[in-house]
């Protein structure tokens, strides 16, 4: 509502210019039209920014998660346990043993690490929780555009 107001006072503020002569009406004709394009170029720019709606990005970023998770169940069959913490060392070092034979350094830690493509961040959690992204769901009917483990 208050949005409405401030438009609304807008609009009457440069009609009134208008009408007094204050503005000249050619001079306005072109700044309005340059402000339209440049709040559609504006609001492109965002849509593609936008990390939430793009089904793609969210596809591979639940089969991140996924494997994140995969991880962490070999990590709690390993320890006998099905809580606890557990590190970034840990799950790369069973999501990648190939990678890992002569140890894992925190440079291999962040080399490999899964990237979520909307520039999410991943947080791994206890071993009872299932990781996350800090992107998650946007609460529309959509479940498809979500960033998150279903179960």
């Amino acid at each position: 509502m208050r949005r409405k107001i401030i438009v609304l006072a807008s609009v009457g503020i440069i009609m009134g210019a208008l009408a007094l002569g204050f503005v000249d009406s050619e001079q306005l004709r072109i700044w309005a039209g340059h402000l339209y394009l440049v709040g559609r170029y504006e609001a492109s720019k965002l849509a593609q920014q936008n990390p939430l709606g793009n089904i793609e990005h969210a596809r591979i970023c639940r089969g991140n998660l996924d494997r994140l998770q995969a991880a962490k169940r070999k990590i709690a069959e390993m320890r006998s346990t099905a809580v606890g913490a557990v590190t970034w060392e840990e799950v790369i070092a069973v999501m990648y043993p190939d990678k890992v034979r002569r140890g894992v350094t925190p440079a291999l830690v962040e080399q490999l690490k899964p990237r979520c493509p909307s520039g999410g961040t991943y947080t791994l959690g206890n071993i009872q929780d299932l990781p996350k992204c800090s992107i998650g769901s946007n609460n529309n009917t959509d479940p498809n555009d979500d960033h998150l483990i279903r179960h």
